[in-house]
């Protein structure tokens, strides 16, 4: 792997067993809208997204959200349940994430991709939360006097 000048990895030559089954099911599950996106309305800027996404793998590429992916795409087939909270981690904080997609006109449907990979994964959640320091401060509390 080598690094090009905008950060993103380039994966020639990589014969690396991860690598290739990656690249395989991101093409068509991850990078791709929902199976019923014909009634699925995606925001117009995620539809931009996603086939971002799609030409990266086409190319061969990896970015820094695409990798992200990868990594707990991987995790999950393994049979290893991935559970992300945090504050704004459905969409990143720098919008780099997207693992919900949310439709446009219906209230709370939603779509995650990294649950649709395949029949026999490991579950994935991915949950906002708020932010504050008195939850922080509580789950120190909770953490520290653990019996």
């Amino acid at each position: 792997m080598s690094t090009s000048a905008n950060g993103t990895l380039q994966m020639e030559g990589v014969g690396n067993k991860v690598c290739l089954y990656l690249y395989r099911f991101k093409n068509c599950r991850f990078s791709s809208p929902p199976p019923n996106a014909a009634e699925f309305v995606i925001h117009k800027g995620l539809e931009r997204i996603l086939k971002s996404r799609m030409e990266m793998v086409e190319n061969r590429v990896v970015d820094w959200a695409l990798g992200e992916a990868m990594a707990f795409g991987s995790l999950l087939k393994e049979g290893i349940h991935v559970r992300l909270s945090g504050q704004d981690v459905e969409r990143g904080t720098f919008s780099h994430r997207h693992h919900v997609l949310h439709h446009q006109n219906v209230d709370k449907a939603t779509y995650r991709p990294l649950c649709n990979l395949y029949p026999d994964q490991a579950p994935y959640t991915v949950c906002n939360s708020s932010l504050s320091e008195f939850g922080v401060l509580g789950k120190r509390l909770m953490l520290s006097v653990r019996i």
